[in-house]
């Protein structure tokens, strides 16, 4: 969805300036030669008349269907020096001798400006309808700006005036909000207008109606300059405030102008005003001071119209209020993820630069699971509020709550500065589960750190069940993000089986029907054995050998000690051939191999000789990863190998 509110930063961009536009009637009105038969027509709904050859135009070439009711009356417009006249959906020009067949009438490309404008200053802005396409079978298709024109906006488009009324297309037909209505139809732009598709409404001109271009440029242009704050809410624990604010004529965001501020009340006050900045291209500034002290500062901004860097009578200023150094500290228990029918404490503690904010008064919303009037409490010495959240009756599965505390420094029991709200959520069931890998290894010494996720659920315990070699058993309670941590040392060589369940009943056992998770194998290495066979290593003459990749020159077989539960998933070690007077390669042409206890590998010799070396290491694959990372795995063995035969 594209919307017509993305058109920011148009005045500016069409050059128009903080100063507004005289619409008056200009002085040589009557030198326009203006027949008898042409008098002025005067229009009640917007207090402004059209006449003589921009009466003429209006009626013959689609009136109030096409070209809407004036805006202004003529005038001779300040930058363009051409007599003109705005109306809602269209702009007249009068260029003398330049259309007599039309009245020397011509229509402004509002159009071309308003996306020219849209496109320059609009991040949001929707490019793609506007890029140009080939031609589409069935529509008709403009070489000159490379767009289709089809179905009923074709029909619209040839029938009530054509190029010289709506110009060429500028993009494809596609959705978009009015701005007028807030609903959302399909469009087409065009050089001097925008074809909207309503359905059902006006079947006679094929349900196509035009955008009210004309107000929507000429409102840039009369509205007066205003600035506003739009962040929400005001408040940081910092001493540094960071406020967005937002220059306006009209819908319309200005860039480039200067923006004062000042603190006028408040601990930091500073009553002289100072340069925030200039806006950007959408209007918007990021005002940013730091304060000395922590508090309540009324900050007032001002556009500087006139660039004379002081705030004069009539140029537009907003203020609002933040607060500086204002911690909010929230705390849940048993967490802020609960199982229904359990309910819920909630601590919020404010601190006012670093210090206990005692004596506040709090609007909280969202306690009770039917609405109600908001809760008043206080502050205690501490800075402490205590609030309880009853767990919802009935509710769906993955029932939430979200808890919006509000200061209420004014104690007018309305939310004035809604603090960082906070979102209660109630499970029906839990499940239990873990991201680690089965088979991980560490040699005998080492610290093991199993976890497990409930289901985001705090305060639940969870039984975590070791057997094998370090047998053992304990208990332990879900943090605040619903995870528990087994952490032991390895004492004997082996392999150890751990399983995890949820003690829904608090018994210290895993019940048939408590989720569980497991078992995780991990295991527990003393050491390892290295055996090298083949005719460059077994020393016979006899079995001669030749370097290169016809035939491996030896075999390498690692056994981990102790010897391991084969039913649990088996750890891998890595062997690493470390070239020295010798180079070698594993089958396949690799240096570093991951492969099982127990198992041979094939060594091929490529350079090297009787007498020359290389080295084996053999390492363990702590972390189950397959990627053998020196730092993080275990360096079981080194040998030096000297090449016989």
């Amino acid at each position: 969805m594209f919307l017509v509110l993305g058109r920011l930063a148009l005045a500016l961009a069409l050059g128009f300036v903080l100063s507004g536009v005289s619409l008056i009637a200009p002085s040589g009105y009557t030198a326009r030669r203006a027949a008898a038969q042409e008098p002025c027509i005067h229009f009640p709904e917007t207090g402004h008349r059209v006449c003589h050859g921009f009466r003429a135009y209006w009626e013959q070439f689609g009136g109030l269907a096409l070209f809407g009711y004036p805006l202004t009356d003529e005038f001779v417009d300040p930058e363009t020096r051409i007599v003109t006249q705005w109306f809602e959906r269209a702009r007249f020009e009068w260029h003398p001798g330049g259309y007599p067949e039309r009245h020397d009438v011509l229509l402004g490309l509002l159009g071309r400006e308003l996306v020219a404008a849209w496109e320059s200053t609009d991040p949001s802005f929707p490019s793609g309808p506007f890029i140009p396409v080939g031609p589409d079978p069935g529509c008709l298709h403009f070489a000159e700006t490379g767009h289709n024109l089809c179905g009923g906006f074709r029909a619209y488009w040839e029938r009530f005036g054509g190029l010289a009324v709506f110009g060429y297309p500028i993009s494809e037909e596609f959705r978009e909000v009015n701005l007028d209505d807030g609903q959302e139809y399909v469009v087409q732009y065009f050089e001097r207008a925008r074809f909207e598709w309503h359905p059902g409404a006006w079947p006679e001109r094929y349900d196509v109606l035009l955008g009210r271009l004309g107000h929507t440029l000429l409102e840039a242009r009369t509205a007066e300059p205003a600035i506003s704050f739009e962040t929400s809410p005001f408040w940081t624990s910092t001493l540094t405030a960071g406020l967005q604010v937002v220059v306006r004529r009209g819908p319309f965001p200005i860039p480039q102008a200067d923006v004062l501020f000042r603190i006028v009340e408040g601990p930091n006050q500073h009553l002289a005003w100072r340069l925030a900045g200039r806006t950007d291209d959408w209007g918007g500034l990021w005002l940013q001071y730091t304060g000395a002290r922590a508090g309540l500062d009324r900050v007032e901004a001002c556009v500087d119209v006139d660039r004379n860097g002081r705030c004069d009578a009539g140029e537009p200023r907003a203020s609002a209020e933040v607060w500086l150094g204002l911690e909010v500290e929230w705390a849940a228990q048993p967490g802020w993820t609960l199982l229904l029918g359990q309910d819920a404490t909630v601590t919020v503690r404010l601190v006012l630069g670093g210090k206990p904010f005692a004596g506040v008064q709090l609007l909280v919303n969202g306690l009770d699971p039917e609405p109600t009037p908001p809760t008043v409490v206080t502050t205690d010495t501490s800075g402490h509020v205590t609030l309880r959240a009853p767990s919802p009756a009935h509710p769906p599965i993955g029932s939430s709550r979200v808890i919006v505390l509000c200061l209420d420094w004014n104690r007018d029991v309305e939310c004035d500065l809604a603090l960082e709200p906070r979102q209660l959520l109630w499970v029906s069931e839990v499940q239990i589960g873990t991201w680690l890998p089965s088979g991980t290894a560490d040699v005998v010494g080492g610290e093991y750190a199993a976890s497990f996720s409930v289901s985001g659920v705090a305060g639940l315990p969870v039984r975590l069940v070791v057997t094998g070699a370090n047998a053992q058993a304990r208990t332990a309670v879900t943090d605040s993000f619903g995870t528990v941590e087994l952490r032991y040392r390895g004492e004997r060589g082996g392999t150890d089986l751990i399983t995890a369940c949820v003690d829904l009943n608090r018994n210290d056992a895993c019940d048939a029907n408590e989720p569980i998770a497991g078992p995780l194998a991990h295991h527990w290495v003393t050491g390892a054995q290295l055996s090298l066979a083949g005719p460059a290593v077994d020393g016979d003459a006899a079995t001669g050998w030749q370097p290169g990749n016809a035939s491996p020159a030896f075999q390498a077989t690692a056994t981990l000690e102790p010897a391991l539960d084969p039913a649990a998933v088996a750890p891998r070690l890595f062997i690493e051939l470390v070239d020295d007077t010798a180079s070698a390669r594993v089958a396949g042409g690799e240096q570093v191999v991951r492969w099982f206890s127990g198992v041979p590998l094939d060594i091929f010799v490529l350079h090297g000789g009787p007498g020359d070396r290389l080295r084996v290491r053999v390492w363990l694959d702590s972390d189950a990863s397959g990627w053998l990372f020196p730092d993080g795995d275990d360096l079981l063995l080194e040998r030096e190998v000297t090449l016989t035969g």
